[in-house]
């Protein structure tokens, strides 16, 4: 369990990744912007209770983020990340454990110019590559190294990512099976009112993925189909509450043939 929750952790706070126009630059640190309090994530895969739960509380200093804590059901204050800035650039991530004073791991961000470039992690010695195309990402390449050591990086997965509207709309991934490169692509449709995640750091919302939104667009999720080599392997639908200023405050993901209840995410903002 806690070695699941140690990979739960990683994934939510370091390995997801995104990008933002310049326009989004400035949002850190803004009096005025809504920023997310606490995610709330429930995984039912079509069963009537979670199989897997965790919550994330943000924790910020003058409206700039400075740390999360994540819990999972009986279990407070698992882990905790805290975040290291150079004006409003992420340099660097540090991951403690309950009530640890020295970090287990930690994540080294580096930028050219304006944009994030890489992201380094310590504990799973992996490397993330950003690469963009006009100002606005376009692919992320993930390396890792060989399991024996002798060749410094192998690639391991790679994102293509196609805009519209401000949106990713296609989303095509590449994952190394034993030197073999599965191929998948999310097509998604959107609605036209506010990502949870529109005023946060934009270089934190390059590190953020989840199955209920996706943090690199502008919008919410109506439907999203999955390919396998081209053929379609599972279509879902998203159903969405907002509060008064079209802000979500559930998101919950369904199969769309059976309508099984994929996952449940709620929001709380300052």
């Amino acid at each position: 369990m806690q070695k699941q929750l140690h990979k739960i952790a990683l994934f939510i706070c370091m390995v997801l990744l995104i990008s933002c126009s310049d326009d989004d630059a400035n949002t850190n640190g803004n009096s005025e912007a809504r920023l997310i309090k606490k995610i709330t994530y429930n995984a039912y895969f079509g069963g009537e209770m979670p199989e897997l739960s965790y919550e994330n509380v943000y924790h910020y200093e003058d409206n700039v983020l400075k740390s999360i804590v994540m819990s999972a059901p009986n279990q407070p204050d698992l882990f905790r990340s805290e975040y290291i800035y150079f004006g409003n650039k992420i340099t660097k991530v540090l991951y403690f454990e309950r009530n640890q004073t020295q970090p287990y791991a930690q994540s080294k961000f580096t930028y050219e110019g304006n944009f994030l470039k890489t992201i380094e992690n310590s504990q799973r010695h992996e490397k993330i590559e950003f690469l963009y195309q006009n100002g606005v990402i376009s692919a992320k390449n993930v390396y890792m190294p060989e399991i024996n050591g002798t060749v410094p990086e192998i690639l391991s997965e790679r994102y293509e990512y196609t805009f519209a509207g401000g949106n990713v709309i296609s989303e095509k991934r590449q994952e190394n099976m034993g030197g073999i490169f599965y191929q998948y692509e999310d097509r998604s449709v959107f609605d036209g009112k506010n990502n949870p995640m529109k005023n946060m750091n934009p270089y934190y919302r390059l590190t953020y993925n989840s199955d209920g939104f996706q943090a690199l667009s502008q919008n919410n999720y109506l439907s999203s189909d999955n390919y396998h080599f081209g053929n379609l392997s599972a279509e879902y639908v998203f159903e969405i509450e907002y509060n008064s200023e079209n802000y979500p405050v559930r998101i919950s993901r369904f199969f769309k043939q059976t309508h099984g209840l994929v996952s449940q995410t709620d929001f709380e903002y300052l």
